[in-house]
């Protein structure tokens, strides 16, 4: 993929980049929610910090000791009862509060801060830092399959793939209020993503990378221990172990025995310390907390159920925005074309396939991806037909598991926008593949163009709407309203710097070494080239 190394497109992708993560530092810092509660200050409090204070501390319950008020009540889960007395969405049990927010976040964020001295870390921070870390992972996921495809995509198509993944993953959402909900599901992001990468990238030559297989495995645990329900991204670990097992077979049994050690020996470690952690708290190695939790409502009493998923299918896929003339203009809307059984929640949320459009061209996947399979067979090597059915697989099960997390979330009743990082870049990764393919079948086709026009405009719109409900978020966008001429000026001028940057050829910014000799010899052209200096370069 010479043009991606060496061409103009990638002038593109470094704006690309830029653009986004310059836009998470501006909305983070600038307009977040949680400002005044500390989502990027110091002060703490929040239940990861009392997580990790209590870890240093050498116990697994949080430092905080519920009121004797609400252990005499009869039924302390009881949300009324509890009103004014509880922790809000810890988890009570044996007289202790608990988080019921998974480990990771605490382990390799929140507690190596505590530990160096800086007490209290920003939940902000980590957001935008795990945030970052999921949009990097998801773009170099993206540069492998068109590489191994041999796909040279231009600079405007790969600069708008680029930003889709970074705006319409919900991180903009997340940063408006960036509290310790947001901490956990953009952990699980960052290490399901990140995780998928070294994976894929460790098996892809002729000799394994044992290094990435392994921490690649380790990051899939990580993301369960960030997000319980990502277990079942297990079967993308399955499948890499069975090509890395196809492929030390012929070495004998030791071989095989090394690569399982490597490939399965992280994730099962570390769903054994869940599972112990799990044990030692609630008594069972399954049980996160979460009928012990005490919310806004009673955990035991929420309705769930197959019945549900219906609706929750239509909410998480179709689920419509409205536009009107107040900033940020877009927002989201709060009624409801379904019924929603009582006692249910829903927060804010818009649907994946309304926010982000270009997953409409989701159904050409399978065949884009048997067409390749074919022309793999037909003209390459053993080795080559294997990894490319690999990496079929991967961008097949890749959305298969984001509706695996969606029918989960509609059994369970879960309806709110902040989930949709956990699915959403499983659906869009796959689709820009496949459009990318597309584009590169149809080199000399008619249909080129109008394929070309149709997926720019459809990511140029799911950017401006990922961006719109960004600043509107939960308090629909008041954060901004009173301040956003200036913040909105910032944004432009970020927007136009990424831009020029991007139009920008990639040597006239980044010098080679054979641009600076030419520019210092400051050589004729044509036939006034000196004789001497043309003997000299020759």
């Amino acid at each position: 993929m010479g043009s991606l190394n060496k061409g103009a497109a990638k002038s593109g992708l470094i704006a690309s980049v830029v653009l986004v993560l310059g836009s998470y530092g501006l909305i983070g810092f600038t307009g977040s929610e949680s400002l005044p509660c500390g989502g990027f200050s110091w002060i703490g409090g929040d239940q990861y910090n009392l997580l990790a204070e209590g870890l240093a501390r050498g116990q697994l319950n949080l430092p905080v000791d519920p009121p004797p008020e609400l252990l005499a009540l009869d039924n302390p889960y009881d949300p009324v009862a509890n009103e004014g007395l509880r922790l809000h969405d810890a988890v009570l049990y044996n007289g202790k509060y608990f988080s019921y927010f998974g480990i990771t976040p605490a382990l390799v964020f929140f507690l190596p801060l505590r530990l160096a001295g800086f007490v209290n870390a920003p939940t902000g921070f980590a957001v935008l830092l795990f945030g970052a870390v999921g949009f990097a992972s998801a773009v170099m996921l993206l540069l492998f399959f068109l590489k191994q495809r041999g796909c040279t995509p231009g600079k405007g198509s790969l600069f708008l793939a680029v930003l889709a993944l970074g705006f319409c993953n919900t991180e903009l959402f997340l940063l408006r209020r960036p509290s310790f909900y947001e901490v956990a599901i953009s952990c699980g992001y960052a290490f399901l993503l990140l995780g998928v990468y070294l994976l894929v990238t460790g098996i892809h030559s002729d000799r394994p990378s044992w290094w990435r297989l392994g921490t690649g495995s380790l990051c899939l645990a990580l993301a369960v221990g960030g997000r319980p329900h990502l277990v079942f991204a297990g079967p993308l670990l399955a499948a890499v172990f069975l090509s890395v097992v196809s492929d030390c077979w012929a070495a004998g049994p030791r071989r095989v025995g090394w690569a399982t050690l490597v490939v399965l020996g992280p994730y099962i470690s570390y769903g054994l310390f869940l599972a112990a952690y799990n044990y030692l708290r609630f008594g069972s190695p399954t049980d996160f907390g979460w009928r012990y939790l005490l919310a806004g409502d009673e955990m035991t009493k929420c309705p769930r159920g197959i019945d549900l998923m219906p609706n929750g299918m239509y909410l998480h896929f179709c689920h419509l925005f409205k536009l009107d003339t107040g900033f940020p203009f877009i927002h989201f809307q709060s009624q409801l074309p379904v019924r929603l059984p009582e006692g249910l929640r829903f927060e804010v949320m818009c649907g994946a396939l309304v926010d982000n459009p270009i997953l409409w061209l989701f159904p050409v996947l399978p065949f884009v991806l048997a067409a390749g399979l074919r022309r793999s067979s037909a003209e390459s090597g053993a080795r080559t037909s294997s990894l490319t059915r690999l990496h079929a697989a991967i961008l097949v099960m890749l959305p298969m598991t984001g509706l695996t997390l969606i029918l989960v979330c509609a059994y369970l009743g879960l309806f709110t926008m902040r989930y949709q990082m956990d699915y959403g870049t499983l659906f869009l990764l796959p689709t820009l593949v496949a459009w990318f393919y597309c584009l590169e079948e149809l080199q000399e086709n008619r249909w080129r163009r109008p394929v070309l026009v149709v997926g720019t405009s459809l990511l140029v719109a799911g950017c401006a709407i990922n961006v719109g409900l960004g600043l509107a978020a939960y308090d629909d966008g008041a954060q901004f309203r009173y301040y956003w001429i200036p913040r909105l000026i910032a944004v432009a001028g970020l927007g136009l710097v990424a831009s020029l940057i991007g139009l920008l050829p990639y040597r006239a910014w980044v010098p080679t070494r054979a641009w600076r000799e030419a520019r210092d010899l400051r050589l004729p052209r044509g036939n006034d080239m000196p004789r001497e200096c043309s003997d000299h370069t020759a």
